[in-house]
């Protein structure tokens, strides 16, 4: 059954300040809201030693111990588990009493398919496999407890050394184990809490219950992190698993208050933090491209193509190129959609010759060819629709249909007269520019274009005359050499 009020900072208290010498083992043998099967069960346990119950709230625990030995705790564990399969142990101060650890506040619930693979955040305990989301819904869920003995009595033995612990661990960790992997961790941070590696310990104990669908239990462990080992290269990667979790797992809505929260609430702000400071290469690497992932999950569409581009201009060789690029491809057709239904072709129009250039579109991307054609059609450059259409027609594949019917269109805007329009106007006048620059007469372009760019000094007419000119000057200047 789930232990519904015992949290994973229950068996993280070994952090709290406190001897290894002054710990007890209690095995937990179940909790439940009736008094009377509580007594039942206390009847029945009697033999394995000092039994009690505790009541926290409505729910009784029924618990054996103190046992000094930790073998034996292991042993009873073992017993107890035959017929109370959710029994475990913790290792606690001896009094009861005061072995109660208060819950930290209660947290709401906590991927969305994201088009470039969310790279998980390294461990630096043990390299990490992929966060997976939970799939119980955000009411369902409860903070999980974790076992600290193990399935056979012999781990108990290594408890004598924090190394053992640790790479016992490592070891279960790799192979997945991740219940074992779990115990051994949780003996080491009771047992050795001011150890160096604790903060990594902790980070590995975040992970795995990531990897068990238990994203509330990672959630307060990085939060404890953040708290408790400010500054620490944990610390950063805290920060960067609670922004990755807000792609994986965005159902938590976490209380501002919580440390930590603000970065699960604003992810793109995490990553610009942890860039703030210089990390090494691989690191920044890995931040930038989750940084691309997390402007695309929350809409920015066109600062997410921003950034791919730029991260491809720093990183031409990078083994994430084709899912970027292709990722890289929907913002673009986003972005024409937005352009098309804002009434803006020009831009739409903009955005394709910017895509194109960059190779991110080719002739067999259909359907962005379509909408930009329409694009050029509704601007009345007929011509410039068919030209695209026509090259896009042989690498259509089984949209050739769509093709034809995007063509038949663009033939019948041809022969419907259209209403002059400014953009219309403009695009005229650049072409007459053009014209005038093919025949040698500069002057004239200089004069046409500027009226291309109008009063109002739009910055893409703008932009576009002075290419055009510039372009024009430098093919007339070497115009001899482009044809030999």
């Amino acid at each position: 059954m789930n232990i519904h009020f015992l949290i994973i900072l229950f068996l993280l208290a070994g952090v709290w300040p406190a001897q290894a010498g002054q710990k007890a083992f209690f095995v937990h043998a179940m909790n439940t809201e009736s008094r009377a099967k509580a007594e039942s069960v206390k009847n029945s346990l009697k033999r394995l030693g000092n039994v009690h119950i505790n009541q926290k709230d409505d729910h009784y625990i029924v618990r054996i111990g103190p046992i000094k030995d930790g073998k034996k705790a292991v042993s009873v564990r073992d017993i107890v588990k035959k017929t109370h399969p959710d029994a475990f142990i913790r290792i606690s101060p001896s009094s009861p009493v005061r072995a109660r650890a208060a819950a930290p506040a209660p947290v709401s619930e906590p991927k969305s398919t994201v088009p470039v693979a969310v790279a998980p955040a390294a461990l630096p305990v043990a390299p990490a496999a992929p966060p997976v989301a939970s799939t119980a819904p955000p009411d369902k869920q409860h903070p999980q407890t974790l076992e600290i003995a193990s399935k056979t009595p012999e781990t108990a033995t290594t408890t004598s050394s924090p190394d053992m612990l640790l790479k016992e661990a490592l070891g279960h960790y790799r192979a997945r184990r991740y219940e074992n992997a779990l115990e051994q961790l949780s003996l080491f941070l009771s047992l050795y809490p001011g150890d160096s590696n604790v903060p990594s310990a902790m980070f590995a104990v975040a992970g795995i219950q990531l990897e068990m669908k238990r994203p509330l239990s990672a959630l307060r462990i990085y939060s404890h992190i953040l708290e408790r080992y400010a500054g620490t290269p944990e610390a950063i990667e805290s920060i960067i698993a609670l922004a990755d979790m807000s792609m994986l797992s965005p159902g938590l809505k976490p209380s501002i208050a919580i440390t930590g929260a603000q970065w699960y609430l604003d992810p793109v702000r995490a990553y610009d933090m942890v860039l703030s400071k210089n990390p090494p290469a691989d690191l920044t690497e890995r931040v930038l491209l989750q940084r691309i992932s997390a402007l695309r999950l929350k809409g920015r569409y066109r600062e997410s193509y921003d950034a791919g581009n730029q991260f491809l201009e720093r990183y031409p060789q990078t083994k994430h190129q084709y899912p970027l690029k292709t990722a890289l491809r929907s913002d673009v057709e986003r972005l024409i959609e937005e352009r098309i239904a804002a009434g803006d072709d020009i831009a739409a129009i903009n955005i394709l010759s910017n895509a194109r250039r960059k190779g991110l579109i080719n002739k067999n991307h259909t359907d962005i060819l379509i909408k930009a054609a329409g694009s050029y059609s509704r601007l009345g450059m007929t011509d410039e629709a068919r030209t695209l259409l026509s090259a896009a027609r042989p690498f259509a594949a089984g949209r050739t249909p769509q093709i034809d019917a995007a063509l038949e269109e663009v033939a019948r805007v041809g022969t419907t007269p259209a209403g002059p329009s400014p953009a219309t106007d403009r695009w005229s006048l650049y072409q007459a520019g053009r014209q005038q620059i093919r025949s040698s007469n500069l002057p004239d372009a200089e004069k046409t274009l500027a009226q291309m760019r109008g009063t109002d000094q739009d910055a893409f007419w703008s932009k576009l005359a002075d290419f055009t000119l510039k372009d024009g000057a430098m093919t007339l200047k070497y115009n001899d050499y482009l044809k030999k």
